[in-house]
């Protein structure tokens, strides 16, 4: 069953075919460009933020603090997919590459079209790839289509953050494991929604972090690089084992693997947590609102660890957990 399929079957189609294509492409061309050494990606929360917005591209470019601008638009005509892509430079109000790609609609052909895309803004900015970004290029995690189907719907499910949503993606990236029991971005996503199930209503916790702890641990057999893995064990670890040594050493090494990545996504939160520790909270906000900016997927901790309870009567911090359903 294709990707495209899975979703009519569950009936997520109704936002339009061409719109759910667009969105997944641009997560997964953002998401292979942040790992670039050389190339700095704002996060996806602030790039979603100007979609549909009328700013000039200058002023867009200028709001993210970037050289560039990625625009792009979907369009679906029978069978055929025509997904077309220019790379502006913001001082210049220019266009640098303009490209259309008109593929069969099948994740196979839209898994080489992310990779055309990327690769062309690559030599279009001149930048200078090592052997592991060129890897990152063309890196899909599991060669199984299947398989990566279930996992992106997985975490389209997972993002809408509700209990019944959390519960769904828990199924489909479980099926995604069993599938390809060597995915490790599937287990660590696996993990990532069991740990949260909880926090939402849809389980108990008796049941589902056990089950966290069995997704983190065959992550990390896999790949003991897994930044999302090692977040999710520094989540509960601090939240459900109160092993602060242990939290802070995960939370470390996710940072470091991060950075390496240039990548400000999982993990971030640990910082917040070590200066709240040391009840330094400007800093403690700022390190929130850089996670929560950047989508980190644990900003659901804010609502209920006690470290943060000087930080509830704060506007800023009051307005991340709006934005999470959390607030009031």
């Amino acid at each position: 069953m294709s990707f495209f399929s899975e979703l009519k079957r569950r009936n997520v189609i109704r936002v339009g075919v061409a719109y759910l294509v667009a969105a997944w492409l641009l997560l997964q061309i953002v998401d292979v460009l942040v790992r670039i050494k050389d190339l700095r990606v704002p996060s996806r929360t602030s790039s979603f933020s100007f979609k549909g917005s009328n700013k000039t591209l200058v002023e867009i470019g200028e709001a993210l603090n970037v050289d560039h601008v990625l625009e792009g638009s979907v369009r679906k005509a029978g069978q055929k997919i025509r997904v077309t892509a220019q790379l502006n430079e913001v001082k210049t109000d220019t266009h640098l590459w303009s490209e259309t790609f008109t593929r069969s609609f099948e994740l196979e052909d839209i898994f080489v079209v992310q990779d055309e895309i990327a690769q062309l803004i690559v030599e279009a900015l001149q930048l200078t790839l090592s052997l592991s970004d060129q890897q990152t290029l063309i890196d899909h995690s599991t060669q199984n289509v299947e398989a990566y189907n279930k996992f992106l719907l997985g975490r389209h499910y997972w993002n809408q953050r509700t209990a019944e949503s959390l519960l769904s993606a828990a199924e489909l990236l479980r099926e995604a494991v069993e599938i390809d029991p060597g995915y490790d971005q599937a287990w660590a996503a696996l993990a990532g929604a069991y740990v949260l199930i909880p926090e939402y209503g849809g389980g108990n916790i008796d049941e589902f972090v056990p089950l966290a702890r069995e997704a983190v641990n065959k992550a990390l057999a896999i790949n003991p690089d897994s930044a999302r893995a090692l977040s999710t064990s520094a989540y509960y670890k601090t939240v459900y084992d109160y092993d602060w040594h242990g939290a802070e050493k995960d939370y470390k090494r996710a940072l470091t693997l991060l950075a390496q990545r240039q990548d400000q996504g999982d993990g971030v939160f640990g910082k917040a947590l070590q200066y709240a520790l040391l009840k330094e909270y400007e800093l403690t906000l700022e390190s929130l609102e850089a996670g929560f900016a950047a989508g980190d997927p644990f900003a659901v901790h804010m609502n209920y660890i006690k470290l943060y309870d000087p930080l509830r009567d704060n506007p800023r911090f009051q307005a991340m957990l709006k934005e999470m359903n959390l607030w009031p």
